[in-house]
Formats: C-alpha cells, sequence, structure tokens
C-alpha cells in the first residue's frame, strides 16, 4: 500500500463570480477580486458581444436566420471605463451602441472565423 503525505498548504478557496444584468441590460460576471466582464446580448438573446476583465472584444454576427456566420476577436482592446454614460443619461444611446462607438476595427489583425452553411 501508498500512504500519501497529507498536504500542509490550506486550500485554496473557491473562485466566486456574481452574474447580474446591470442598468444597461448587459450581463456582468464580476470575479471576486473585484474585476468584471460583460455580455451584451440582442433582442433576441444573442450574444453580440464579449468584454473580457482586460477589454478584448468578441463580436458575433449571424445571418437571416439566425445562425452565427463570423466571430471576430478585435485586435485592440476597449477601454472599460468607456462602456457606461458620464454621467449617466437615460435613454441617450444603448450601452451596446457605446461599445461600438468604441470598437477600433484592425483588418490586418483582428481574428475572424467564419462558418459556412449549406
Amino acid at each position: 500500500s501508498v500512504s500519501l503525505p497529507e498536504s500542509t498548504e490550506p486550500a485554496e478557496p473557491p473562485r466566486v463570480s456574481s452574474f447580474i444584468f446591470d442598468e444597461g441590460s448587459r450581463l456582468v460576471e464580476t470575479d471576486q477580486d473585484g474585476l468584471s466582464s460583460f455580455t451584451f446580448k440582442d433582442k433576441l438573446a444573442r450574444t453580440l458581444y464579449q468584454v473580457s476583465r482586460a477589454g478584448a472584444v468578441t463580436g458575433t454576427a449571424f445571418n437571416t436566420a439566425g445562425r452565427y456566420i463570423t466571430r471576430t476577436l478585435f485586435a485592440n482592446p476597449v477601454q472599460r471605463e468607456d462602456l457606461f454614460f458620464k454621467p449617466p443619461i437615460p435613454g441617450a444611446v444603448a450601452l451596446g451602441s457605446l461599445l461600438e462607438q468604441n470598437l477600433r476595427p484592425d483588418p490586418a489583425n483582428d481574428r475572424v472565423s467564419y462558418q459556412f452553411l449549406d
């Protein structure tokens, strides 16, 4: 039989994330360090954009049948503070539009995947 020594290191606490819909109807995931990522959805609850904690943006485009056809990882991150109204003005501009206004596409460096359907 083999006996293994018991670990003397304390177990790391589990990582905890919270998920909420904020005032802009964005799905916000916040980890225990207080860092947030955002998911922007359309009226049909499809994910259009995901913004990581570091500001990296992934965009998804759909065809008329509602199937995804392209996924783009944008080379240029967005500044997280640019995703919020300053000062808050209810109804002035949709927050998804704020994201789109702050995207800086770079065709030479953005990474695009395509899905072809027959």
